[in-house]
């Protein structure tokens, strides 16, 4: 077989055959107060058990907590996960009838959630994340939160830096407020 025609066919094939359908569907990992802040709805549930409606599938949920959104968000007993696709959310069985809290989108008036939305289990949380939801992080909703992978990172007033690979002390106990001089900086919650 001539060279010129193998290593284009080579190349493809590395390159195609390089990713997993998986990947399609990466999440970045954001601060806590940034899912809270540009979600549509957070809520403390439960998922009851999968089902169908409106065919889509999803878990039937009972809604303990609006920690932001409409009251109208308390009546919700169904929410749809992408069912079918490579970003599909699966809650297993036995972690049923526990409390959740979960940041919502909306498409179309209803609720779903996807493999790279915000769903943890309550009782796995860090305490005083569970507190930014419930009351902290709204304060600082007006505030971004950036990433920077090496010094020296620059930001603007409206900024705070979260530390390369930070899975720690920022993410865990701290939120993103402005001061009496409306500057951002870091709070612990």
């Amino acid at each position: 077989m001539d060279i010129r025609i193998l290593i284009p066919v080579m190349a493809s094939v590395l390159f195609l055959g390089g990713y997993s359908p998986a990947e399609a569907c990466r999440c970045m990992q954001s601060h806590t107060q940034t899912v809270f802040c540009n979600s549509v709805a957070v809520l403390k549930i439960e998922f009851l058990s999968s089902g169908t409606q409106y065919s889509e599938k999803g878990y039937n949920i009972k809604v303990f907590e609006v920690l932001k959104g409409s009251e109208n968000f308390k009546t919700i007993t169904f929410v749809s996960t992408m069912a079918g696709t490579s970003c599909e959310l699966s809650i297993p069985s036995d972690n049923f009838n526990q409390q959740y809290i979960i940041a919502v989108s909306s498409s179309d008036g209803h609720a779903s959630l996807g493999l790279c939305s915000f769903v943890k289990l309550l009782s796995a949380m860090p305490p005083k994340q569970i507190t930014g939801m419930q009351n902290a992080y709204a304060k600082g909703c007006g505030c971004e939160i950036i990433r920077c992978a090496e010094a020296p990172c620059a930001s603007d007033p409206n900024q705070c830096i979260l530390e390369g690979g930070d899975s720690g002390n920022q993410q865990q106990n701290m939120m993103c407020a402005p001061d009496a001089n409306a500057i951002c900086s870091w709070k612990t919650i």
